[in-house]
């Protein structure tokens, strides 16, 4: 009985902890790519190099008729370009990125380690760890940025600080500057910019009141019809979304396996308590009492044992979550795995619907080995007793 306990809450451990674990994952790396780009993105059809759109305006888009809508928090417009940054004889390539307001760098000052944010008025840059770490720059420091277009562009720039994320496949892309910088290579007016991102209230907003105050198209000054698109993360980086699903995966065959090793536990105890109570079962069967009956008694006897485990386990597990929440005991090679230490999210509609399917889905195992009491013969056991 304690052995079946025992795994029960081994089990529980294991499935409570893989449930908040893999959600934390999620959820930090998810906010760290809504960071770079938010929920959605305004753009022209991309005819060029990536993050080389054209220019929209203002009035290209219905910000009026957006503003209105409940799910939007925020609308920022940004500008993107890419680019090859040099220092000494080492180089790499680059998107440039900046945006409208010093309010809108929020993110991106939330992740400083060193220096500040870029002067609007200045040709200022700032790096991620990486890029400083590869290229050997630190703040202060200066570099070429060299434009690819026609005709070849070039800025000398201040490094004036550094941030992390963890997050390296796009730590090592973006370089974040004023707006200024940008607009006055590109030869654009202040009111014109790569596009616009929408933050949502809730990410799982519906998009389609969005999609619908979006003009299908634009004007340029040849008077020629340019398409507008509305992309939302899973389409701007489909790898983070697609190592989700992995995960996803990992969890169900991890949740998967453990129920099966709780149920094979308390099928175990089960028959060990059947078999030790045969006498009792067929005294009990002599006397009147009928399959379902007894069949009852047992199966009320395992769920018990079934719900202290998933209790005790449950208790243990978020104790544990608790803990590393608060100290962070268990670190990460964050090169791996965007964090430097294990996160935990603490999502309680999965942790109710978890402990509900595991104790349902036991109960279910726990059917046919109760119906051996039906093969139990009073008068074949009694006759030896």
């Amino acid at each position: 009985m304690h052995i079946a306990t025992a795994g029960t809450v081994l089990s529980t451990i294991i499935m409570v902890l893989t449930v908040f674990i893999s959600s934390g994952f999620k959820k930090n790396i998810e906010q760290k790519v809504r960071g770079f780009s938010s929920d959605l993105e305004i753009v022209s059809e991309n005819i060029g190099e990536t993050y080389d759109y054209k220019p929209i305006q203002n009035t290209d888009v219905r910000f009026d008729d957006l503003k209105k809508l409940s799910q939007i928090k925020q609308i920022k417009a940004f500008i993107t370009k890419p680019a090859i940054i040099k220092h000494q004889q080492l180089i790499e390539g680059i998107v440039l990125k900046s945006y409208a307001q010093e309010s809108d760098y929020h993110f991106f000052k939330s992740n400083l380690t060193l220096g500040r944010l870029p002067n609007f008025e200045q040709n200022e840059v700032l790096i991620s760890s990486t890029m400083a770490n590869k290229l050997h720059l630190s703040v202060d420091s200066s570099v070429i940025i060299y434009f690819i277009q026609e005709p070849i562009k070039f800025r000398k720039a201040k490094i004036s600080g550094i941030y992390n994320t963890d997050v390296f496949e796009l730590d090592k892309l973006f370089v974040i500057c004023g707006s200024n910088l940008l607009q006055k290579v590109n030869a654009w007016s202040a009111e014109q910019y790569s596009g616009y991102e929408i933050e949502l209230v809730e990410k799982s907003s519906p998009i389609e009141s969005i999609k619908s105050v979006i003009k299908p198209q634009w004007f340029d000054p040849n008077n020629k019809p340019t398409a507008l698109s509305i992309n939302d993360l899973q389409t701007r980086y489909p790898e983070f979304y697609y190592w989700f699903s992995l995960f996803d995966t990992n969890v169900t065959v991890i949740i998967s396996l453990m129920v099966a090793v709780a149920g094979i536990n308390l099928i175990s105890a089960l028959l060990i308590v059947i078999i030790e109570n045969k006498n009792t079962i067929a005294l009990l069967k002599a006397i009147g009492g009928d399959n379902r009956l007894i069949r009852g008694i047992f199966l009320h006897i395992a769920l018990f044992l079934t719900a202290r485990g998933l209790l005790i386990g449950n208790f243990i597990a978020i104790i544990s979550s608790y803990l590393q929440v608060t100290y962070r005991i268990i670190p990460l090679d964050a090169e791996n795995y965007y964090i430097s230490f294990i996160p935990i999210h603490f999502d309680w509609m999965a942790l109710f619907w978890l402990n509900l399917v595991t104790f349902f889905a036991i109960f279910l195992l726990l059917i046919l080995p109760s119906n051996y009491i039906a093969r139990i013969a009073p008068n074949k056991v009694l006759r030896y007793n």
